[in-house]
């Protein structure tokens, strides 16, 4: 299944389930982290793997010039209405990653951030092609900032996600959803040293009958030896790239600025 195939079915309820966890305010205090750090002051700022937004429309309401992209209408839709409802005016765009350079080659930014693990989304032999087209949105010293889960070699060869086990479903929460009662679980398993994370979205509809919705999302595990060659690929200095954890925010943090 493609990713946007899953995320038009994941749409309703993604908002939901990462509210819930805390995910937005830690991003949205990573990007702060990241301005200081790199001493940003009125920047430019791509959100280039928006979602429903809920990321680039509270930095926007902090008077801060961001543009959301996303491949997923359906998520979009989500970005849209939540925008709507804060009578928040953002630029929202659905922009697949294979049409990206296509979308940076008349724009420019001074940040451009994927986070929430959307990079290993794509395959491997891809992500090196992705990185480079962003890279093409870049000023002159402006900055890449991705996050990826911390994968660590299972003994065999193969990186798993650290601290998630496999085969084991995993009860995510009971929410409200559209006016509808829902709970949600998942499934990790790999096959082909890819991670597959399955969610099962299930509405209670009488106390003998339940409505089930399932979903597959995919993602290419790799670590920051990798990441690190793929950026050093793209023309990034190698002491221009750094990789950070914090102790909100359980992914590694890749950050990498053009010295061009």
């Amino acid at each position: 299944m493609d990713y946007r195939d899953a995320y038009a079915v994941f749409s309703p309820y993604y908002q939901a389930l990462l509210a819930s966890r805390g995910h937005f305010v830690r991003q949205v205090t990573l990007v702060r982290e990241v301005l200081a750090r790199m001493d940003m002051v009125a920047p430019k700022i791509l959100d280039a793997a928006c979602g429903t937004g809920d990321v680039a429309i509270t930095l926007l309401s902090e008077g801060l010039d961001v543009t959301g992209v996303d491949g997923s209408k359906e998520m979009l839709e989500e970005a849209r209405h939540l925008a709507a409802m804060g009578d928040v005016d953002v630029s929202l765009e659905q922009v697949s990653w294979e049409n990206l350079d296509t979308y940076l080659a008349e724009r420019r930014f001074d940040l451009i951030f994927l986070l929430g693990n959307s990079l290993a989304h794509a395959k491997r032999n891809a992500i090196p092609g992705l990185l480079a087209n962003m890279t093409v949105g870049l000023n002159a010293g402006g900055v890449l900032v991705f996050d990826f889960r911390p994968w660590v070699n299972d003994g065999t060869g193969r990186l798993v996600e650290q601290g998630r086990a496999i085969g084991v479903t995993k009860w995510l929460g009971r929410f409200e959803v559209g006016g509808r009662d829902c709970w949600i679980d998942e499934v990790c398993s790999y096959e082909a040293d890819i991670q597959h994370i399955q969610y099962s979205v299930h509405h209670c509809l009488r106390e003998d009958r339940s409505e089930d919705r399932r979903f597959v999302l995919q993602y290419t595990p790799f670590d920051p030896e990798d990441a690190k060659n793929w950026l050093t690929k793209c023309g990034f200095a190698e002491e221009s790239i750094a990789f950070i954890r914090t102790d909100y925010w359980p992914y590694v943090i890749a950050l990498a600025r053009v010295t061009r």
